[in-house]
């Protein structure tokens, strides 16, 4: 098991650097050789349409998407994390996540990554997350799996194929990684069946592949399972879904770590969604910092009700567990208090791209 996820991290790593290398935006050939790849694709439905317009019922979260670093192999783990992160009050860089993810390994290491079936769920842990993660061969399994916790609102990652052939002109019809070559935030799903009713072979996932602006991508499971020499065909699909017999991984974040449910939620967006300048290849010096302006929605409010919000500058500043007290004995006062007029309660920050940020909002009586 330890030699296959090395196998694993090292094919992940050349992979996600190949295709960041070629569709990361802001590059004139990165956007011709993405848009030449899109346009091979031979599926109707490889670009998302509105998926109520596809299908009966829907559901698409409101997921803040990014656009991932191309060097160091790739930041699609780190910046699909940092998704997730924003839809639960949280920021962090894609040099901090990949910090936290590996400790005490250089970023341009290819161990260093933030995979799935790896080390994904200690990362989620460590920014103060909780997590639940699958493994499964099969397909109506694990794509149930997806779709169920994507209906419940949560934000959840899986790994997908992408087409060696069309990025990278390979030929031999293995290229690529065993179990998967990218990992994607799933936005929502799609059915023309009640979506509490499990797995159907045209159910769509949509994701963003932390590349384009948009469109996102639109798949219709049937039409994109496949095995690795499939993924790879010359006239096939740019991503496809991993088909039996291959294990497959997902990874959703449920929540903020909180022990007796203290917390009421918070969101994060920011005016940008990218990082620049971008980290160098085979380099681990932080870029940078350039200013990001955070957008902090409160909500579940309840009029008249007193609240304490509070922004940690560190992960491991963050309770788990009577916010109020805890945080007082480690001297951190309430970043704002605030009296409730309505269910919700916006402010903004603008802090630097390098810095953390981590809200939690409380009752202001409470523990």
């Amino acid at each position: 098991m330890k030699k296959y996820r090395f196998t694993r991290r090292i094919g992940l790593a050349i992979v996600c650097a190949m295709l960041s290398t070629l569709v990361q935006a802001g590059s004139a050939y990165a956007a011709t050789q993405h848009t030449q790849a899109v346009a091979s694709d031979t599926s109707r439905s490889a670009i998302a349409q509105p998926l109520h317009m596809t299908r009966l019922h829907s559901v698409l979260n409101d997921i803040p998407t990014r656009l991932q670093w191309e060097g160091n192999y790739g930041y699609c783990g780190e910046v699909s994390m940092i998704s997730a992160g924003l839809y639960y009050g949280q920021y962090l860089s894609q040099y901090d996540v990949r910090a936290i993810a590996s400790p005490n390994l250089k970023q341009y290491k290819p161990q260093a990554q933030l995979l799935l079936g790896v080390n994904a769920v200690s990362t989620a842990q460590r920014l103060r997350l909780t997590s639940k993660a699958v493994a499964s061969k099969h397909p109506e399994i694990f794509y149930a799996w997806i779709k169920e916790h994507v209906v419940k609102g949560y934000p959840v990652i899986m790994g997908v194929f992408t087409n060696e052939y069309l990025f990278y002109g390979a030929t031999h019809p293995n290229a690529g990684d065993a179990a998967y070559d990218h990992l994607v935030p799933v936005l929502g799903v799609g059915s023309d069946f009640p979506l509490n009713t499990g797995y159907h072979p045209t159910d769509v996932i949509q994701f963003s592949d932390n590349f384009a602006q948009s469109p996102y991508y639109a798949l219709e499971i049937k039409d994109y399972l496949a095995n690795r020499q499939v993924a790879n065909a010359q006239h096939g699909n740019t991503y496809s879904l991993p088909a039996y017999p291959i294990t497959k991984y997902g990874l959703a974040i449920t929540g903020v770590l909180d022990k007796y449910h203290e917390t009421l939620p918070v969101r994060l967006t920011t005016n940008i969604n990218y990082e620049r300048p971008a980290i160098v290849n085979n380099t681990a010096t932080r870029p940078k910092a350039r200013p990001i302006k955070l957008t902090i929605t409160l909500s579940s409010l309840q009029a008249g009700e007193h609240y304490n919000l509070y922004y940690y500058a560190n992960q491991n500043d963050v309770p788990s567990e009577f916010f109020n007290k805890t945080s007082a004995n480690a001297g951190i006062l309430p970043w704002k208090t605030l009296s409730a007029s309505g269910n919700t309660w916006t402010t903004s920050l603008t802090i630097k791209s390098s810095d953390k940020a981590f809200f939690r909002a409380v009752k202001a009586n409470g523990p």
